[in-house]
């Protein structure tokens, strides 16, 4: 069936599903079930035909929009947003790990709940040029067969579902790539960009409309099969309201009113007119509970109000009765312009609409700023050595002790040094992080030759100026300390408020905040110590944990002693936050292994020898070797040479590659973990096995 999809059509789904539209931006859409008449992509228009073509798991059934809401126009795109069946089937011998059917919902900044937005970055291994989510998406996982039913799995989790390219050009082949991604029929261009370059395809289109565009975050909609066909039939006025992940107001109330009564836990006491994880997960289990597996889709609407025993809208006009400032059953002071707006807040919410950006701002850490009740920074008596002390804790904790360092031939770095010798000591081991599969032992020799393996070791005192963690993580490059940081304060906002309140990420971008001011740190400027510097150093970010990576004064600053305990602690404290590093440092090592592989294929004589890369590798081989271009890409021609050694993994051992004996202590990280020896890495599901 053909129907047209207009600006006045989108308004009216977003309505119906109390879903608030973003004013003035490039908003994605994603409409399961139909296809644009147009293949190639198309330009941005009023109006565009579409065609239903029911989703089968194996051709691109989807339209993927680009909606300005600003001018009602909007670019659609051949597309899936479900994964195709050759992943789903690769994944069930896994209990469908690895794969998933992203829930329909809004992905956005909804007041009151955790921002959920698209971002521009890079995606998966081969880092082409995409939009990322790194927050915690509701999706389905099957295990018995290839249907996505209610009684599948069902997970509110961080999978770090992109939206990237098809990785196939033609919209009418039955292969696409996704493992539950939304994607774009099209071909990727070169890895690790960050504008375009040889993308393919109505990609290239897709792309170019948003990176062209100053907006760094894009919500993203997702509507299941006919909805749209519906909408465009009936309209508003016709169409029965319903509400699923992202909406939020009256009827989200409604139904979790409906659900406590019942005595589903939707994670608080009382209805809070917000529709997340918690209340995904209530609304599936009462569907299954009362419908069966065939009845469950996590969307509330007139069936699952009438089983629960509430009042509901037969139709948009019903609804708009309810939403009048008059009617006893609308929120208090709620007004009909504003068909979703609700009394209820978060702290967790508060956006930073109050905020100027000022690039002249004085970054600097506040060493006054007490974390915990008692706080203070201590200088051991007669030693260049430091502690933290805090209330209800008997003994202060080992912070670390002033170091020299003289390797570098233009001066001489000062700072505190942590090392693994000291408690508390917490070490990374493997086994501890079973979630992330078998990545974890393939990082574990590079783990060892940064810190033995040790999440509180802490270097202040070279170039990088600071260097938290069990992998090391950098400030001066940005490529896995900002990473986190923008997660830690996207995923757990509270955490991260407490131990560093001087940041947030305002625009996508990690930022210093105070008062009503904002500066971003993700400018890649020179160190305010006028010392070294690269042109891929971020001296803003450097200097808000070390200003002075030099100290003259033979003493380090109050802000590295802060920052520096401020972290330890933290890492002390919190699981979650260690467990946000690993997932952090495996995606890192991830791109180095990336990049092995893409040097391998291009190398005749190395391609000869491991004519499919990576793929089947030894990990106790891969694991040394990817160890030196994490370090640096400058020593990939090195990691070549060894593979066409007899004996790769000693070619690499004597090397002798990085500072302090790297090369020995990559290979002595090998040897711990035995287990290396018996798995191989497999490029299909990017994991040892």
């Amino acid at each position: 069936m053909k129907f047209s999809l207009s600006d006045d059509v989108l308004r009216d789904m977003f309505r119906i599903s109390s879903f608030a539209i973003p004013e003035n931006e490039l908003v994605f859409v994603a409409l399961r079930g139909c296809q644009p008449l147009e293949f190639g992509g198309s330009d941005f228009r009023n109006a565009h035909e579409l065609v239903t073509s029911p989703i089968d798991y194996r051709h691109m059934h989807c339209t993927i929009g680009q909606w300005q809401t600003g001018t009602g126009k909007i670019a659609v795109f051949v597309g899936s947003s479900v994964p195709h069946i050759t992943a789903v089937e690769a994944h069930l011998p896994d209990n469908g790990n690895g794969v998933n059917r992203l829930a329909s919902g809004f992905f956005a900044k909804v007041p009151g709940m955790p921002d959920h937005r698209y971002f521009k970055g890079n995606h998966g291994s081969d880092r082409h040029l995409a939009f990322r989510n790194e927050t915690k998406l509701p999706v389905w996982r099957t295990s018995d067969d290839t249907d996505f039913e209610g009684d599948d799995r069902f997970e509110f989790e961080v999978v770090y579902d992109n939206l990237h390219c098809s990785r196939q050009i033609n919209e009418t082949a039955s292969y696409y790539s996704s493992y539950g991604c939304v994607v774009v029929a099209g071909k990727e261009g070169d890895s690790g960009a960050s504008k375009l370059t040889s993308e393919l395809g109505p990609w290239k289109r897709f792309l170019d409309n948003a990176y062209r565009l100053d907006q760094y975050y894009f919500a993203l909609a997702i509507f299941e099969e006919n909805e749209a066909m519906r909408t465009a039939e009936l309209g508003y006025a016709k169409r029965a309201p319903t509400v699923r992940f992202g909406s939020r107001g009256l009827l989200v109330e409604r139904l979790q009113a409906g659900l406590v009564a019942k005595g589903y836990d939707i994670g608080s006491p009382n209805p809070d007119g917000l529709f997340g994880g918690h209340t995904a997960k209530a609304l599936r289990q009462f569907q299954l509970d009362t419908f069966g597996k065939n009845g469950t889709d996590m969307i509330g609407g007139p069936s699952s109000a009438e089983a629960l025993g509430l009042g509901w809208p037969n139709n948009g006009g019903e609804f708009d009765l309810l939403l009048q400032p008059s009617s006893p059953a609308g929120l208090p002071g709620q007004a009909e312009s504003d068909p979703i707006a609700s009394n209820h807040t978060s702290d967790e919410a508060v956006a930073p609409t109050a905020l100027t950006l000022n690039p002249n701002l004085t970054i600097a850490l506040d060493t006054g700023y007490k974390p915990l009740p008692g706080w203070q920074i201590r200088k051991q008596p007669g030693a260049s050595r430091w502690d933290v002390l805090f209330d209800g804790n008997a003994s202060p904790f080992f912070l670390g002790r002033f170091f020299e360092y003289n390797g570098y031939s233009d001066a001489t770095t000062r700072g505190l040094a942590r090392t693994t010798s000291h408690e508390p000591r917490i070490s990374y081991n493997p086994g501890d992080w079973s979630e992330f599969g078998t990545w974890p032992e393939l990082i574990y020799p590079t783990a060892w030759a940064e810190s033995n393996a040790c999440f509180t070791v802490i270097n202040a005192w070279d170039r990088a100026a600071m260097t938290f963690g069990f992998i090391q993580l950098a400030a001066h490059t940005g490529d896995d300390f900002l990473p986190l940081f923008r997660r830690l304060f996207v995923e757990i906002p509270d955490e991260a408020k407490t131990w560093f309140p001087e940041l947030d990420v305002i625009a996508g971008k990690l930022c210093f905040v105070k008062g009503n001011a904002y500066r971003s740190l993700e400018n890649k400027v020179a160190p305010k110590d006028g010392g070294y510097t690269a042109s891929y150093y971020h001296g803003d970010l450097m200097g808000f944990f070390n200003p002075d990576r030099y100290h003259t004064n033979l003493k380090p600053d109050p802000e590295e002693l802060h920052a520096a305990a401020r972290w330890l602690m933290w890492t002390v404290n919190s699981r979650v936050m260690r467990s946000m590093q690993v997932g952090g440092s495996i995606n890192n090592v991830k791109s180095s292994l990336m990049k092995l592989h893409q040097k391998i294929l291009s190398t005749p004589a190395v391609r000869a020898k491991y004519p499919a890369g990576v793929d089947g590798m030894k990990c106790d081989l891969l694991s040394v070797a990817v160890a030196a271009p994490h370090l640096s890409e400058s020593h990939l021609p090195m990691v070549l040479d060894a593979l066409l050694r007899s004996d790769p993994i000693e070619a690499i051992r004597l090397s002798g590659y990085g500072p302090g004996g790297r090369a020995q202590n990559v290979h002595d990280g090998m040897l711990k973990r035995p287990v290396l020896k018996n798995l191989v890495y497999d490029f299909a599901t990017q994991q040892p096995v």
